[in-house]
């Protein structure tokens, strides 16, 4: 099997139904959702790269390093409501973070904290590129690695590069969260 072969896009199989991917933002991200643009990763959008020149082992070894505040090719998302949530209280609740570069700490406004909510069958209308830990692992030929826990293969998917506003069915503050997570859940059903 070639390298282009091996990397290929998750996709809904016909009938099946939506997938809905969350993905939590503030003032200090690298990959904010954008009103009119959509969510472009840290190190912007290129589309004359193929996948398989981009998806490599130390890419995403940087993407899952929380220290690493480096723009990477990745955008994360949670498969799991929950997880978000308490990522976006966490997040909402720290507000003094290290900076990589040895300066000052950097001050994230909790008012900032945001959930961008996207769906699988929008992305696969917009030929978004998307997959999830253990697509990537298997793309990586990745036999083994402690950083991976197994939470993270079941529920962390990501998003190679980006994802137009069309693909993001809406992005709420998390004191509102439940709320809307009800209604979309009804829209999804």
């Amino acid at each position: 099997m070639t390298n282009v072969d091996r990397f290929r896009p998750y996709r809904l199989r016909p009938n099946s139904d939506d997938i809905l991917f969350y993905h939590v933002y503030d003032s200090l991200s690298e990959t904010p959702f954008v009103t009119n643009i959509g969510i472009i990763s840290g190190k912007g959008l290129n589309c004359t790269t193929p996948p398989h020149a981009v998806i490599t082992y130390r890419e995403f070894a940087n993407h899952l390093n929380c220290d690493n505040r480096e723009p990477t090719s990745f955008i994360s998302f949670s498969r799991n409501s929950k997880d978000a949530y308490e990522e976006a209280m966490r997040r909402m609740g720290q507000i003094r973070v290290k900076d990589p570069h040895g300066g000052p700490d950097l001050e994230r406004n909790p008012k900032s904290v945001r959930i961008a909510i996207a769906s699988a069958s929008a992305m696969d209308n917009t030929k978004t590129f998307y997959f999830s830990t253990l697509d990537l692992i298997d793309m990586l030929k990745i036999t083994s690695d402690s950083y991976i826990s197994p939470q993270l293969r079941e529920n962390e998917w990501f998003v190679l590069g980006y994802i137009p506003t069309d693909a993001i069915v809406i992005d709420v503050v998390p004191e509102v969260f439940h709320q809307v997570l009800g209604v979309v859940d009804r829209r999804q059903g």
